[in-house]
């Protein structure tokens, strides 16, 4: 027995010393795996920081290595509008650059630009006082950028340009206290980089500033994908922090973030285990083994996991922008690999906001992965497709012969030629494509940028086309942007002007409505239509002032000829602002004008999903008083239900059903089923387009109740308007529809053969 008892004391207290010592070993694991952790992620912030200051120096040279930036920043008589436009704009805009600023040839602050407008002269002082050892180094003295060598940039520059005789601007970049926070500042000579002969004696200095902020820590933290980084404050409760201090030693503050604690889990999932292995050896052991071989395993997947999702789309599983750079490099760093050209395609999902925003948002991904998927199955094992965001799609294929390009064009198109089944529906779409023949050495933000140009033109260009690079398309792009900055400022300062054109009754020939057309000549530009600045305004955000401008204006101009109701075109990014209501009807009660004075008209590619919003708004605007028009009935997703539930007054059939009326059986036969639809739903059927009598009188036997046209008049001003409604007969209607009569008939008896 007390043999037995001294063998059982042994043997727990072998187990509480074995147990102790695995208690500790977990303990001192999970303490160790925390601390590597930290370790790990402190030097990513760092580097992090240092590749910031590397992307700065590139993003410089892009405008300090140029001949022009040369010219327009030399002397007193500097070309500031310039430098705002190429400078300034473009490097906080395109690469979030915070501040810019240039020194004069004696090291003085001679331009400064921060966000949209020029820098503070005292802050440029401030900005200079504190990055001096930076500019010494820049005009040739002491090394301050401990973090990038110079040579190392002008080595890349050389292998990037081709040239290697030319004089290379000196540069210096390093982290640095400015005031109380911290700034990657990057400084650049301005020189040519072509006509060696424009190089000053003396060049002046670029340079820009990315301030150290919480938005700056807040990008960073998704890139890295560290939680909550960001500078630490009082009983900060974060498990991680690092003193970040400037290059040259000065402490700009404390970062706190919370770390990923792979050491508490490790606790929480073995050390339960390991205690109740004291009561029993053999369950204790083979319980700890499976429960350390289940924690590995399990670690191996999230880290795995974590890492498909670092290079991948979640939605899509491929590539995301990130690996496709990565595989680009491979064939970059390979001298041996052969071929040495890639042919690169970025596609988009045409009208994809609309399917969006009628659909709904889990149509758009389905869509998404529909697309992906056709595309996956139909490239090849050496091609590379990622997704860029959004309907973005990239690809990859090593350029072998002449034309792969097209061929490639050729497949993308032939991808989506065939209608996608989505929720039971079935959705016809097409792609636009941009493509770009480029060398594998070629750096990759580059190349993106040009396929997304090409991408850009094939968009311009009608969509559902392909079209390759060529480089007078920047070119064209940089004089939309000027546009785009253009009416900006003729919106803001009212110079657009407003036309009309007369809509009469079919039958006395009276004017009964006019349509407002906005137009703008611009003092740059001159005349430009609407087909072309309406879609910039749309897609830089300006529809709902160029809106409020229409509205105000036509409304205004309605009490000239109180007895016509005035036609407003409201668009589909109107129609979805929350102030469409009030933008509606605030002119109304400010001019004294009577909603029922005017008619509301909507395109059908703004009902298509029947949202609530859009059913309320449309009501609403009925009950105030307004007249509703359906406009360019026939062209879209036509649907009685349209008619059945939304309050429409009137039906605009679209010009190209009139144009084609006179030799098209189909076109007439459309005409005269919308007109019919009129007629039973007591409805005014208003025909488009109308610029022949032939035309005029099969549209007045069809029984369109108002006609609009070139016939009767162009859009002409508000003081013409006044004029002929004053007068009130056109003289156009005429009641002589014998011409239209027979070509009814004609067209009746070929439709029964």
């Amino acid at each position: 027995m007390s043999a037995a008892r001294k063998l059982i004391t042994t043997i727990i207290i072998l187990m509480l010393i074995v147990g102790a010592a695995l208690v500790g070993v977990v303990l001192y694991s999970a303490r160790t795996m925390d601390r590597n952790t930290v370790i790990a992620q402190t030097e990513l912030i760092d580097n992090s920081l240092t590749a910031r200051l590397t992307r700065s120096l590139s993003e410089l040279r892009s405008v300090a290595w140029w001949d022009e930036a040369v010219v327009k920043s030399a002397g007193p008589q500097m070309d500031r509008e310039w430098l705002d436009l190429e400078v300034g704009v473009f490097m906080t805009e395109s690469f979030h650059h915070d501040r810019i600023m240039i020194l004069d040839e004696k090291e003085q602050p001679v331009y400064g630009f921060s966000g949209e407008g020029p820098t503070d002269a005292a802050v440029m002082r401030r900005d200079l006082a504190a990055i001096q050892p930076l500019v010494q180094q820049a005009r040739g003295g002491a090394n301050a950028s401990p973090r990038i060598l110079d040579q190392e940039l002008i080595s890349a520059a050389m292998e990037d340009s081709g040239f290697s005789n030319r004089r290379y601007g000196r540069a210096a970049a390093a982290l640095r206290r400015i005031g109380d926070q911290g700034e990657l500042v990057a400084i650049m000579a301005i020189t040519p980089s072509v006509d060696m002969k424009l190089t000053p004696a003396r060049p002046r200095l670029l340079v820009s500033f990315v301030t150290l902020d919480p938005t700056y820590w807040e990008q960073a933290s998704r890139e890295l994908m560290l939680s909550d980084l960001g500078f630490a404050k009082t009983n900060d409760k974060r498990g991680a922090r690092f003193e970040l201090k400037s290059d040259d030693g000065q402490t700009i503050g404390s970062l706190g973030w919370t770390p990923r604690r792979p050491g508490v889990l490790l606790i929480n999932k073995v050390l339960p285990i390991v205690l109740l292995g004291l009561a029993c050896a053999v369950v204790f052991f083979s319980a700890l083994a499976r429960r350390l071989t289940g924690t590995t395993r399990a670690l191996e997947a999230r880290e795995q996991s974590a890492q498909f999702i670092a290079n991948h789309d979640v939605l899509t599983e491929l590539p995301n922008r990130r690996m496709l750079e990565a595989e680009m490099l491979r064939h970059a760093e390979n001298p041996q690999r052969m071929p040495r050209q890639l042919v690169v395609a970025c596609l988009d999902i045409d009208r994809f906001k609309d399917i969006n925003d009628t659909l709904g948002h889990p149509a758009g991904d389905q869509l998404i992965c529909a697309v992906s998927g056709r595309l996956r199955g139909m490239l090849s094992a050496d091609d590379v497709i990622a997704r860029l965001g959004g309907d973005e799609f990239a690809i990859v294929r090593p350029c072998t012969r002449e034309d792969d390009a097209d061929q490639l064009l050729q497949l993308i198109m032939d991808c989506v030629r065939a209608p996608f089944k989505i929720n039971g529906a079935m959705i016809e779409t097409s792609v636009s494509v941009g493509l770009v023949l480029a060398d594998v050495t070629r750096d990759f933000d580059d190349i993106m940028r040009e396929v997304d140009i090409a991408l850009y033109e094939a968009k311009g260009n009608g969509r559902g086309c392909g079209i390759h690079f060529q480089p007078e398309m920047a070119t064209k792009i940089e004089k939309r942007r000027m546009i785009e900055v253009d009416l900006r400022q003729a919106i803001a300062n009212r110079e657009l002007t407003m036309m009309y054109q007369p809509i009469v009754d079919a039958s006395s020939g009276q004017i009964s409505a006019v349509e407002a057309l906005v137009r703008w000549t611009s003092a740059r530009h001159g005349p430009i239509g609407p087909d072309i600045f309406i879609p910039i305004a749309e897609d830089a955000g300006l529809m709902a002032d160029l809106g409020r401008l229409v509205i105000e204006q036509a409304i205004s101009d309605s009490r000239r000829w109180p007895n016509i109701t005035t036609a407003i075109n409201i668009s589909a990014a109107q129609l979805r602002a929350t102030s469409i209501l009030e933008d509606l009807m605030e002119p109304t009660r400010r001019f004294g004008v009577s909603p029922r004075q005017i008619t509301v008209e909507i395109t059908e590619s703004v009902l298509m999903g029947k949202d609530q919003h859009t059913m309320r708004i449309l009501n609403t605007l009925k009950q105030e008083g307004f007249t509703l028009a359906l406009d360019d009935f026939g062209t879209g997703y036509s649907s009685l239900s349209y008619l059945r539930d939304f309050p429409f007054d009137k039906l605009k059939i679209d010009q190209s059903f009139v144009r084609d009326v006179a030799s098209s059986e189909r076109a007439l036969a459309i005409l005269q089923t919308i007109a019919n639809f009129g007629i039973v739903l007591s409805k005014d059927v208003i025909a488009e387009g109308v610029e022949t009598d032939v035309e005029m009188q099969i549209m007045q036997a069809a029984g369109c109740t108002h006609l609009q046209g070139y016939l009767f008049s162009k859009p002409v001003s508000a003081d013409h308007i006044e004029t002929m409604a004053a007068l009130g007969r056109l003289g156009a209607a005429r009641d002589n529809s014998k011409v239209a009569k027979r070509v009814i008939a004609k067209r009746t008896r070929e439709s029964r053969r």
